[in-house]
């Protein structure tokens, strides 16, 4: 999914997400230099483990 898509869902601001792939907190891939995207299973999967404490 896109950086607008994972906006959409997570119901969060393009630049928090653009904070979180700076960190390395948010499994992400990136298509070429620039296109970030997001597999909605790793992000469920990192909100999941985030629940339960673990970072």
């Amino acid at each position: 999914m896109s950086v607008e898509d994972l906006c959409k869902w997570l119901n969060v601001k393009p630049s928090w997400v653009y904070d979180a792939v700076e960190a390395g907190t948010i499994p992400h891939f990136k298509l070429g230099r620039r296109t970030l995207r997001f597999d909605r299973f790793d992000v469920q999967e990192w909100l999941t483990s985030r629940s339960h404490g673990e970072r």
